[in-house]
Formats: structure tokens, sequence, C-alpha cells
């Protein structure tokens, strides 16, 4: 075994052991006054962030767990500790593409292959026209509401575009990836993961040259999973792609707003490739399943009853 990997394997385990130390030593010194959060990265607290806020006025502490295997590995860890509870204590993981795995109810597991996922919905695109150029659908100006139209249908041409773009780069992660877990090969993802530097729309040829180990698929496999796949790509493709789309697509209808709308709008934001999902998360959107978790857990027995009566969001 290399020293990288050893101390690879070190640093995970410190990094688990901390998290567990700090966890348990922070709760039995500040008792019910935090909600504490284990998330996949770091990235995850800027979507959780606010939709945690609606549920509760205490701190939230979030942990940033370097994956989601020591997510899962912090809550056996933790589950049977006297100090756990699930009022105050929550943990986020991906779906990625575990179909039919199926975790303890106490795990919030997304929908969908991931929370970028929830920022290619429509109603993500109609928040981002709303709250960026003041644009809406139902509106007595005809100025705002043609304009609004023409960049929802920009957005979601887009989408589709892309989508048909990258089906290839889905299917092959999601079958490499499904070999590698049901075979223990060791093919290596990492060239895949961006889809920087990809030709569209992507081949299967390019993909072969950058994945190292890589297994062959039959044309049954192929079909299967891109059936699969196209049944709902918003949910079900990989979602650190569409990441990567957001940011085009954004500066694409910041550059050329004056094409895309007929009048004249100023897109304000200034997209990159790290800050994407901050600008957006105020926009994307909050599935059922992620509400009924959070009110189950953080709003008394009184609450949950008026929540339930009223259908208070």
């Amino acid at each position: 075994m290399g020293a990288s990997l050893l101390d690879m394997m070190e640093s995970e385990l410190e990094g688990k052991e901390c998290i567990f130390l700090e966890y348990i030593q922070t709760k039995k010194q500040e008792k019910d006054v935090n909600i504490y959060c284990f998330f996949e990265g770091k990235d995850d607290y800027k979507y959780y962030g606010n939709k945690i806020k609606n549920y509760t006025t205490k701190e939230i502490i979030p942990y940033d767990c370097n994956g989601k295997k020591n997510v899962l590995e912090l809550f056996d860890m933790i589950k049977n500790k006297s100090v756990y509870s699930k009022n105050d204590t929550l943990f986020f993981i991906d779906r990625d593409f575990d179909e039919g795995v199926i975790y303890e109810e106490d795990i919030y597991v997304t929908p969908c292959y991931s929370i970028e996922n929830f920022y290619v919905e429509d109603s993500c695109f109609e928040d981002l026209l709303k709250g960026e150029l003041g644009l809406r659908k139902s509106s007595i100006s005809h100025k705002i509401n043609e304009d609004f139209l023409r960049g929802l249908s920009y957005l979601q041409t887009e989408r589709e575009k892309f989508i048909n773009n990258t089906l290839n780069i889905n299917i092959w992660y999601y079958l490499q990836n499904k070999k590698n877990n049901s075979t223990l090969t060791r093919i290596k993802l990492s060239n895949i993961k961006s889809i920087r530097g990809f030709k569209q729309p992507i081949e299967f040829e390019e993909l072969k040259n950058k994945t190292e180990g890589y297994m062959e698929l039959t044309e049954e496999e192929i079909k299967e999973a891109s059936e699969w796949l196209m049944e709902n790509p918003i949910k079900r493709f990989r979602g650190k792609y569409y990441e990567e789309f957001l940011g085009i697509v954004i500066s694409s209808m910041k550059q050329n707003s004056n094409t895309i709308f007929k009048y004249k709008r100023k897109l304000s934001i200034q997209p990159s490739k790290d800050n994407i999902v901050s600008l957006l998360a105020q926009y994307a959107y909050t599935p059922e399943c992620l509400k009924q978790y959070l009110i189950t857990r953080l709003l008394d027995e009184h609450l949950v009853k008026l929540h339930d009566k009223f259908k208070i969001s």
C-alpha cells in the first residue's frame, strides 16, 4: 500500500473522529441550543442552510464530512449515543446512482441524483427570472410577460440541448460506476467528472480515451441505461454536470440578453464555476420530502399539527 493511500486513510479517520468528538462534546456543553447538520461537502450548506432556517431559530452547526461514505459512517457512530436526538441532529446525502438502496429514515436522501439537480427545475428558472430581472408570467405589463416567456424558453431550450449533448457521458458514468461497484474493478472516473474539454455532443470514443481501466458496454446495456436516464433527465443526470451547465447558460444569457429578450434587460450576477451554487441557492427547488424531513424533526408537535392543518410552507 502506497504512502499516499495510507496518508489519505489516516486523514479520513482523523476527520471523522474529530467531527464525532466535537459533536459529542458540543452537545454535552450546549444542550438544546443548536441544530447539528452533517453534509457530504461544504457546498451543501449553501443549499440547505436557508431551508433549515425556515423551521428553526436555533444556531445551525454544519459539519463538512468530506463525502457520502463519511456521513453514513458518522451516523452509525452517533445514532446509539445518549446525546443523539433526531430533533436536533440531521444527516443529508445525495441519492447519486444508488438505485434501490434504502437508507434509515433519520437520513435525508435527495429524490434526484444530487442537490445540483434542484437548480435546473423549471421553478428555479422562473424564480431566477423573477429575482434577477423582475420578470414574471402573470403581469398586466406585456413587456414583462413577453420577456419572462422568452427567458424561460431560452433556459429550457438550452437545458434540452445540454441533455442531448451529455446523454452519452451520463450513460458512461452510470454504467462504469455500476461495474466498479459490482465487480470490484478499478475503473478511474476522475477524468470524466467534468464536461470541460469535451466536444459536444460527447461521443463514447472520447470517453473511452479518458477512462483508465474502462469496461466495454453492450448495446443492450447502453439502450437500457439511456431509456432509464431519459425517463427523467432533470432528476437522473449527474448533478455536477448540471452545475457546469448553469455557469455556462447564465453567462450566455448575460452576454446575449439583447437577442434573448425583446426589451432591454441587464443580468447583474457574475457566475463562475466556483460560485454558481451560492448565487442560485435562493432560487433552487425545495422538494416536499425535504420539507417533511425538516418539519418532523425541527418543529414541535403542536406546530406540526398546525402545519398539517393549514399547509404552512
